[in-house]
């Protein structure tokens, strides 16, 4: 079976980007079910043409437990809102090549996978399997994808923002969670950010670097402050993944799942959006 040439499908940067979560989804991790790993994200970095000597040399294990971590709040998210509403909808938000739904459980909830098309070109290019995603080829920044989700009048709806938020500025973090939420009423956004500590070093850390606008990224303080995204979130909830024994990690992961709780490195959080009032159709219905 032939390579796949990354570079043919997406820009250098973004091809970065990719690779980089992809090999550490790939990777064998004790953080990972006590050893084991993705197999589907496996199996894609045999085919992928691409240098992923530079990719290892930046990821130590502090990289892939705390991804790991990430991962596993993302799918135990997954699994409570499929297992609560069976027939309801997942869409997952700049879905890059997660394989978040290869991990899931099979079920009845429809899966819409959002990225440029070009993305999604990689996706059938180096994942051999098929997924139950539906492909759907447009920038999550882009609102014309939300007439692409196919849900009625309060039926149930999971966002997934996979490390999506830690990089835009609040000001944008805001208007897309309150667009969000008036075009999906009844809704549930879930998403990891730097939190508490970790959102002050990192702002602190800016200011001695003198990187610019640092300090407008998106960073939680306190869970609390998220009600202030849009007046219509009825409910805020945040918490870690609960990981088990902590004696199947090796000792470096130890310490890098303590600093994490610590911390709030890999804090997800869960947003729901106030329902249908006055007995209106649920906006982004086709």
């Amino acid at each position: 079976m032939s390579p796949v040439d990354v570079a043919r499908y997406v820009e250098p940067a973004r091809a970065a980007e990719l690779m980089g979560d992809l090999w550490l989804a790939g990777s064998s991790c004790q953080a990972n079910a006590g050893g084991s790993y993705d197999a589907v994200a496996a199996s894609a970095l045999k085919l992928a043409s691409w240098d992923f000597a530079k990719t290892e040399a930046r990821c130590g294990f502090g990289a892939r437990t705390l991804f790991w971590l990430r991962e596993k709040a993302l799918d135990c998210a997954v699994g409570c809102f499929e297992s609560q509403h069976p027939d309801g909808a997942v869409v997952s938000l700049g879905c890059g090549l997660s394989t978040a739904e290869f991990r899931a459980s099979p079920g009845r909830c429809a899966w819409y996978n959002v990225d440029e098309g070009c993305v999604h070109a990689l996706r059938r290019a180096i994942f051999r399997q098929a997924g139950r995603g539906v492909p759907v080829e447009c920038p999550f920044l882009d609102p014309r994808w939300m007439d692409r989700i196919s849900c009625g009048q309060g039926q149930a709806v999971l966002f997934l923002a996979d490390g999506l938020f830690s990089r835009m500025e609040l000001g944008l973090v805001k208007a897309f969670v309150a667009l969000l939420a008036v075009r999906f009423p009844g809704g549930r956004l879930y998403f990891d950010a730097l939190a508490g500590a970790a959102g002050k070093a990192a702002r602190l850390a800016g200011r001695i670097k003198g990187s610019r606008g640092v300090s407008t990224f998106f960073c939680v303080d306190r869970a609390s402050s998220l009600k202030a995204l849009s007046p219509r979130i009825a409910g805020v909830s945040s918490r870690l993944p609960d990981l088990g024994r902590s004696d199947v990690y090796s000792l470096g992961e130890r310490v890098c799942r303590e600093l994490a709780g610590r911390v709030g490195l890999v804090q997800s959080f869960s947003l729901d959006f106030a329902g249908l009032r006055h007995g209106k159709a649920g906006a982004g219905r086709n």
